[in-house]
């Protein structure tokens, strides 16, 4: 005796659908707002390592007095001004303070971020008021062209854009084909870099290193973003490679650092 499956009507289908695209697509809007907002709001000068060197009863003064603010750095004692110096090149700390007889040095890297530019140099300033010199040295210093960095703030979303296309499209189009792949995503990445390279170095100087290792980080990054997105496709179809391609734009673009300082 054969039985019949009962299926629902289709408005009943329709209403579902609908029901979970009213409800899902605002958590969605609610958590790419998070996503991107939340690094501006909780970067700051809070917590992050700035190095000092000089003496020690001087040194004690000029922490606690930071201290006292609300939001303040985590200061790190280092025997020397030159420890100090390497610190901040090796990006152990964001700046550094060195104190001796005559003065002190104030080390910065506007390239970490233009926070920690801003809180050195109140610390700086405080330091001038109360009647010692200062003197600052920029260690990483941006560009006249683009004082700022904006270039650089303003660069991953379109890496990473390019970087999931160049995933997606071949895991779409060249099925089976593990060596087309891995020469879309080689050549992508290696011409896209060339090209955000050009620009930022050529036509807006957001760069002023070696043009070779720009190219090389850039192309390294949209490569690694390429092959992820890639990979997922591969493991999982058109499903991996839209999770690599929400995990990038959506994660880990706006979790990167590049617009508030790293």
């Amino acid at each position: 005796m054969s039985t019949t499956v009962a299926r629902p009507a289709p408005t009943q289908g329709a209403t579902k659908k609908a029901l979970a695209m009213i409800l899902g697509i605002p958590v969605v809007i609610g958590l790419m707002l998070w996503a991107f907002l939340a690094p501006t709001f909780a970067s700051g000068p809070d917590g992050v390592p700035v190095a000092v060197a000089g003496p020690g009863p001087v040194v004690e003064k000029l922490i606690a007095q930071a201290e006292q603010q609300e939001e303040h750095p985590d200061f790190i004692t280092v025997s020397s001004p030159e420890e100090a110096e390497t610190m901040v090149r090796d990006r152990e700390a964001v700046g550094a303070i060195a104190i001796g007889e005559g003065g002190a040095t104030v080390y910065t890297a506007s390239g970490n971020g233009a926070p920690y530019v801003q809180m050195l140099s109140g610390v700086a300033q405080n330091m001038e008021a109360s009647g010692m010199p200062v003197e600052t040295k920029d260690l990483a210093p941006t560009t006249k062209d683009d004082p700022q960095a904006q270039g650089l703030a303003l660069l991953g979303l379109p890496l990473a854009f390019g970087g999931v296309i160049s995933g997606i499209l071949p895991t779409l189009l060249l099925r089976g084909k593990k060596w087309s792949k891995a020469a879309v995503i080689a050549g992508v990445a290696m011409i896209g870099a060339g090209v955000a390279v050009w620009m930022l170095h050529g036509v807006y100087g957001t760069l002023s290193g070696s043009v070779f290792m720009e190219w090389l980080a850039v192309t390294l990054g949209i490569a690694a973003t390429s092959s992820v997105t890639a990979g997922l496709g591969a493991l999982m179809g058109m499903p991996g490679a839209g999770l690599g391609a929400v995990l990038t734009i959506f994660v880990a673009n706006p979790l990167s650092g590049l617009a508030t300082g790293v």
